[in-house]
């Protein structure tokens, strides 16, 4: 009986399990397929994790308790849809339902599955959490290999990136993993100092993974050099080891602590000075880089104040590009901003950029889920989760996590995992209702992969294949190709595919076209090379008003990139303002560019010719 049970159990949690492995997930025949791959197969594994969470309710028919967590996840989920619903309104006017929605249906679905998994086989929780642990050692051997040269990066520019696309979620990822890791070996301490048992051998187990683990990642997270990632590995081992040596001699701690108050004092004034040191160092480490998320995140408070009710998921980079345009173009910006600006697709804050998207209302249930299930995991002696969650957020106040979907899995796994008990009542008043939830969305997903996701994977795949044409110059045989596959790349948010799909417009004449693409392009991107082409296009059409402001716009967006100014001198050229056109090439000879390249030399020595 115990075998067949733990067969059930293998089986129900598999499909958890292959949700947590989204992580590993990379293609190289999809366009952006590093990043598209884990979005496909998870939508996959999204058929499978119902059907798992079905079948474990009616093996067990425990009760599952409605809790006030579950409450607020259907309140956001709530307020987060209420902006379709009111679309007429002005407010509301300028969102529009794309994939970001989906992901986030999908995720709240994911939340009540596993809860329900949880709450009929709690040891799928020890699994899962095993299960995380061994995603961060496969990480960490991952890193280790790329590093040495054994096998490539996904990112031209990095040595180190995982299954990732960059090393900063990459590092977050394994930061997440550092302290859960060290809270099984303080913990193992226990089982390991008493006689061998075989009905420890899970823990066992455990302990090996998590000292592997921990070793490897130790290995390869200093090499990644993401600050963000350092600050939240040690935060979250800072509670750690509260919870294993503070909560447990309390009582000793204050009796020292009242009988030694100088000694505590010049120990506080020392941690706080490795404090300031540490963060100074952190801070001289990559100091433009640094600044440049001071300006960021400036602008994205403007932007909280300009768009109280939200712009909507995935246009922050629409909103943050016509701030920063404004920004600069107002004289507001110092020296120091106009050098470092860039043109970032997140707030590297997502906080700041969930406030922007959602808005203050939805944020503030947000924050209150947050609050919730921090107080909930620290009351449970959920300490493992809480570990996880508080490096995680740590990361997220300088980086990107929410906008990486492994680590939204992980999230919405851990919040589940923290409020999840045994449940020992057995239930039939939920059966009705849950088998009849459960067939609708097992029907609506496979319907929508079949639907809408199926042809949207052959559309990354032909994109993959006509990219190799566009980088040969080859524009006229793939510009159909692309036409075909426009549609499905808009919808998933591919602002590469339509800045490449414009760029064959504009190089086959047909400029009007290629700006509305451009335009598309803008609503999920702040690239300023978008108003570069627009501009040319208008050019091109004789619409220097147009052009002329397409220009400032990309100048203004990232005052340092010297083209802008190369286009307008050569606009104005055109069209005889001779005067005007001194005045930008003077710019493009005297302004410092963020990185020199072969392309400024040759700008400067063409623009020479204008200034006297």
């Amino acid at each position: 009986m115990k075998g067949v049970k733990a067969i059930i159990n293998g089986l129900v949690v598999l499909p958890f399990l292959l949700a947590l492995s989204t992580v590993f997930i990379v293609s190289r025949d999809l366009g952006n397929g590093v990043i598209t791959s884990k979005y496909f197969w998870f939508y996959a594994v999204m058929t499978l994790v119902p059907v798992a969470s079905l079948v474990a309710f009616f093996c067990r028919k425990r009760q599952v308790t409605y809790i006030r967590v579950d409450r607020l996840f259907l309140w956001l989920t709530g307020l987060m849809f209420l902006p379709f619903i009111f679309h007429s309104f002005p407010v509301f006017a300028g969102f529009e339902f794309n994939f970001h929605y989906v992901v986030f249906l999908l995720l709240i679905a994911l939340y009540f599955f596993t809860r329900v998994l949880l709450s009929q086989f709690p040891v799928s929780r020890y699994i899962l959490m095993v299960f995380f642990i061994i995603t961060g050692l496969v990480e960490a051997v991952w890193g280790l290999l790329q590093l040495y040269g054994f096998t490539d990066s996904f990112h031209s520019e990095f040595r180190i990136t995982g299954s990732f696309s960059n090393p900063g979620p990459y590092a977050g990822y394994l930061a997440c993993v550092v302290p859960v890791t060290l809270h099984y070996i303080l913990r193992g301490k226990v089982v390991l100092n008493k006689k061998f048992r075989k009905y420890f051998l899970p823990f066992y187990i455990r302990y090996a993974l998590s000292v592997l683990t921990l070793v490897g990642i130790l290995f390869i997270l200093p090499a990644t050099q993401s600050r963000a990632s350092w600050l939240g590995a040690l935060l979250g081992c800072c509670w750690v080891f509260f919870y294993h040596y503070y909560r447990q001699r309390k009582q000793q701690i204050k009796l020292y602590a009242s009988s030694h108050k100088k000694q505590i004092f010049c120990y506080f004034l020392v941690v706080s000075l490795v404090v300031v040191l540490l963060f100074t160092g952190m801070y001289l480490m990559k100091k433009d880089s640094v600044n440049g998320r001071f300006l960021i995140w400036k602008n994205g408070l403007q932007l909280v104040t300009q768009y109280p009710f939200g712009v909507g998921l995935g246009h922050f980079p629409e909103v943050y590009g016509k701030q920063q345009i404004a920004y600069f173009s107002s004289g507001k910006g110092t020296l120091q901003e106009k050098t470092i600006a860039g043109s970032p697709e997140y707030a590297f804050n997502e906080y700041i950029q969930l406030v922007v998207e959602l808005g203050i209302i939805p944020s503030f249930f947000f924050f209150c889920l947050l609050a919730v299930l921090l107080y909930e995991g620290i009351k449970r002696k959920k300490t493992a989760e809480i570990s996880i969650l508080i490096s995680l957020l740590v990361f997220a106040g300088m980086s990107y996590p929410f906008r990486v979907l492994p680590f939204l899995i992980v999230a919405i796994l851990l919040a589940a995992s923290i409020v999840s008990i045994n449940e020992k009542s057995r239930s039939k008043k939920n059966a009705f209702v849950l088998r009849t939830f459960y067939a609708v969305y097992i029907f609506l997903i496979i319907l929508w992969n079949a639907w809408y996701q199926y042809p949207a994977y052959q559309a990354h795949g032909q994109w993959k294949q006509s990219k190799a044409l566009y980088s040969k110059g080859l524009y006229a045989d793939v510009l159909d190709q692309y036409a075909a596959i426009h549609s499905p790349l808009y919808r998933s948010g591919q602002a590469d595919f339509l800045f490449e799909y414009a760029q064959l417009l504009s190089q086959s004449g047909k400029y009007e076209e290629s700006n509305t693409i451009l335009s598309e392009a803008l609503r999920i991107s702040c690239d300023p090379m978008l108003y570069n082409i627009m501009g040319k296009n208008h050019q091109a059409l004789r619409q220097y008003t147009e052009a002329e402001r397409c220009f400032l716009n990309a100048a203004n967006m990232v005052p340092n990139r010297l083209f802008p100014y190369y286009l307008l001198a050569k606009m104005y050229q055109e069209t005889g303002e001779v005067e005007k056109a001194k005045v930008a090439a003077t710019l493009v000879l005297t302004q410092t560019p963020k990185v020199y390249s072969e392309s400024i030399r040759e700008m400067r020595e063409e623009m020479q010719k204008l200034v006297p």
